[in-house]
Parts: structure tokens; sequence; C-alpha cells
């Protein structure tokens, strides 16, 4: 059968009685093996129970397609339930799958595949989304905004709050791999420990393997509208982590350069809020009031000067000249150091 969006989450927490069969596909590998587990885990207690379950793949169906037959109508020795499991499902196996499903609505033993991307007609799929006693349940890439009700529910489980710019940053840092995004909630919840029940952005960032992302961000932020000591702070930072200098000229390159449309923009007559809206991609919303404030620090005669000094300095980066530490470190002290003077 074929599952409706609105189903899946239910049907995965509580599988029907009346399925013999699951498909999980799709292009989010992560989301697949979850929703998999979660199938599975409902028809025993251990996936590593020798007696009640049976790993099979696409050549040992291949070789043997009565192996699958033999499977699901075989008996558990110690009661119970048995779970077969191919984790590499994929056309090949169809038609041994077919015959199986079509008459197996006496047997209690259930099948759980994963599959990767398959196409709308595509044999496998089509077998699980037309049979009455299976479901086909596909797993597509969430956006930031889904993953980040996954991401708030299981917090909530733990009785844990997060902040609003902590989850929106984290949903954005994760979002395409279900199996990441759980894992580092998991990081975080044991992170955090029993003492606090909030998370906020410092937790983020220090959980994060990669937090490389949110320091360039506010180093950008924070050299444009004149913060010395934080900028200082953070490039350090950045450093330490292994960024390259050029990385951070370009990040620095690119906001300025928002920053400028902006401004030709508002010469054409739009308002500031009207100009903004047209950059793309749009600055977040909880972004705009710190937008705002470096475009009224910013002429675009000094945007168009710093940008040159930008690129000499990524030239000599380039050069090796000296050391590419030092050159970043006062092109950063000289933009900052600009830009508070000018507020």
């Amino acid at each position: 059968m074929k599952i409706a969006t609105n189903q899946i989450e239910n049907i995965v927490k509580n599988p029907p009685a009346e399925y013999i069969g699951y498909l999980i596909y799709g292009p989010d590998e992560g989301l697949v093996r979850e929703r998999a587990k979660t199938i599975a885990l409902s028809v025993v207690d251990d996936l590593q129970d020798p007696f009640n379950v049976v790993d099979l793949n696409s050549t040992n169906i291949a070789e043997d397609p009565a192996i699958i037959a033999d499977e699901m109508g075989a008996m558990s020795m110690m009661g119970g339930r048995r779970l077969i499991r191919i984790r590499d499902g994929d056309n090949k196996i169809a038609d041994s799958l077919k015959s199986v499903l079509e008459t197996a609505s006496h047997f209690d033993n259930i099948i759980v595949i994963e599959a990767g991307d398959l196409k709308a007609g595509a044999k496998l799929r089509k077998i699980f989304e037309n049979l009455k006693n299976t479901a086909a349940i596909p797993c597509y890439v969430e956006d930031a905004k889904d993953l980040s009700r996954v991401i708030v529910t299981r917090f909530n489980e733990n009785n844990i709050t997060i902040e609003p710019d902590a989850i929106t940053k984290l949903s954005s840092m994760l979002v395409g791999d279900r199996i990441m995004a759980m894992n580092t909630v998991e990081k975080i919840i044991t992170y955090i420990g029993s003492n606090r029940n909030i998370v906020t952005m410092e937790d983020i960032i220090a959980c994060t393997e990669d937090s490389s992302e949110l320091f360039m961000s506010d180093l950008v932020k924070s050299c444009l509208k004149g913060d010395v000591v934080k900028s200082d702070f953070l490039l350090k930072r950045l450093f330490s982590e292994g960024v390259f200098p050029v990385a951070i000229c370009r990040a620095i390159y690119g906001y300025l350069d928002k920053i400028a449309t902006t401004k030709i923009h508002i010469e054409n007559g739009d308002s500031l809020d009207r100009a903004m809206q047209k950059l793309r991609p749009p600055i977040f919303w909880k972004e705009k009031a710190e937008f705002k404030n470096i475009v009224h620090i910013w002429s675009l005669s000094k945007i168009v000067k710093i940008q040159k000094q930008i690129l000499t300095i990524e030239a000599k980066l380039k050069e090796n000249s000296i050391s590419n530490n030092l050159l970043c470190d006062r092109l950063v002290f000289t933009i900052a150091k600009y830009a508070n003077k000018s507020k």
C-alpha cells in the first residue's frame, strides 16, 4: 500500500497488524535506516537475536529465490514472530518477493526492506504500493523546518527545551541526514546532563564537530559592525580549527557584496526593507536587524575600497610571502576598526 506522507510517522511507530512487509526507500539514507530500525524493533526486542532475526541480501536471493518463502514460513524456535531484513533492496529481488507476498497473508513473520531512491515505476516499489498487506514508505530529504520539529520532539521527550536561535541553526546544519541529526541530539542531551533543561547556542557550538561555519558567520558580522575584540577572538578560534585565511577573506567579501547590492537598490528608490527582500538568498529573519545596522555603517565607496584590499590580500595569501594568519589578522582588524569608527 502506498502510504501518505501524513500517515508515515504513525505507521512507523505503530505498525498495523495487517502488514507483513515494509519497503522503506528514498534518498535520505539516514532516515531510511532509522524508520526501518523502528519498525524492526516492533517485531523483535533484539536485532541481534540469532533465532528470530534473519539478514538476507540481494545476492542470497538471486542465488536461491525460494529463500524468502522459506524464511517467511519458518517458525521461531523460541516462539514469537521472526524478522527478515534485507538492507540492499533493488528491482532484482522484485519477482521473488511478489510471489511470496501475494500468498503470505497467513504468515506471522515480517519482512523489512531498505532501499535507495526508487523511481515511481520501479518494480519493487510498485509491489509494495499495490498489495494491501504491505507498505511502501518513502524517505525524502527533510527541509530544515521539518527536521526542527523532529529535533524539538526528541528534546521534549527528555524534558528539554531548545532556544529558537539554537534550533534554527542546528536544523540548518544537520538537514539531509536524519541519523546524523539524531546522533547529534543524543550527544547534546548527554552533554547538558541532568542539571539543565534548556539547550543554548553555546551548547550547539560545543557539541557539533564542525563549528567553523557558526564561528565564520559570527566573525564576518562582528567584523563588519566594528566589534574589534570579538572579531579577534573568533578569528583565533577559526585559525585553531584549521580554517584557511582565504576562506575568511571570501566570506567577508561575500557579505560586503550583499551590503553593496542592498545599497544599490536603495539608491534606485527602494526602502531598506524592500531592498533586503530582493536579496537572494534572503536574510534570515532573526538576522535582519543586525544586517540593517551593518548596512547603515557601510557606504558604497568604502565597500569598494575594502573589497579591493581583500582581493590584494587574497593574492598575497596564495603567494605565501609572509605569515598567512598574520595577513588575515591585519585585514580583519583594519575592517573592524573602520566599522567601529563609522558607527
